[in-house]
């Protein structure tokens, strides 16, 4: 306490020798730190919020917020209440949680995952915006899924039916799941059905019957139905 007070009185001697323009300096300089640990404080706290689905319906955004506020987890509404974000860090996990529900039930009827970058598109074919676009779903579903206690990576292949002036109702979207377990057996059935759901929620007019699941032993873990 004593080294305290005699650390504060040579603080207090220094300062009354000072003429006005140091004193000036110092306090300047004062503010200039005080105001960038401000700034490194709130940008190094701040969460970093990421899409986690787009182009919700009002019944199916209102089931998905119950369960982030069941677990506890921030998050954020825009687009009217379609579209919500979630910490970047929980994003994958997440949407596993939610795909093991059957949420979002409106599956394909939505905008899907905004998951591509749009900037530059201008100069891009609708073909190549295309192709950009299920390249970037597969991808960002193939991160999710190997988030997947037991599968160490995934591989996610979409294939839409052509567009043609006469629509073929029987064509449908289908989808192939290739997941690279860490030992056979990794995944039970509820995990193979969370996947299923997870892709078919992330594309256009995909059902989850139409999603088949294999490994890298060779096995089947679900299959197209057609249906």
């Amino acid at each position: 306490m004593e080294q305290l007070r005699a650390l504060g009185a040579q603080l207090l001697a220094i300062w009354s020798q000072l003429g006005v323009n140091q004193k000036l300096t110092v306090v300047a300089s004062g503010l200039i730190v005080a105001v960038t640990l401000a700034v490194v404080v709130f940008f190094t706290s701040r969460t970093d919020f990421v899409l986690l689905y787009g182009g919700l319906d009002p019944k199916d955004a209102g089931e998905v917020v119950a369960v982030l506020e069941e677990q506890s987890v921030p998050y954020e509404a825009g687009a009217g209440g379609t579209s919500i974000k979630v910490p970047r860090s929980q994003v994958h996990s997440l949407r596993m949680t939610l795909a093991s529900r059957g949420l979002p039930k409106s599956s394909g009827d939505g905008k899907g995952y905004e998951l591509f970058d749009e900037k530059n598109t201008i100069s891009m074919s609708d073909f190549v915006q295309q192709v950009n676009k299920k390249r970037a779903i597969e991808g960002e579903l193939g991160r999710s899924i190997s988030m997947i206690s037991g599968v160490k990576s995934a591989r996610v292949m979409v294939v839409m039916p052509e567009t043609r002036l006469i629509v073929d109702d029987n064509k449908k979207p289908t989808a192939s799941v290739m997941v690279n377990l860490s030992q056979e057996g990794m995944v039970d059935q509820q995990a193979v059905n969370s996947i299923r759901f997870l892709v078919a929620n992330s594309v256009p007019g995909l059902q989850h019957n139409h999603v088949s699941v294999v490994d890298n032993f060779g096995n089947t873990l679900s299959a197209n139905e057609e249906g």
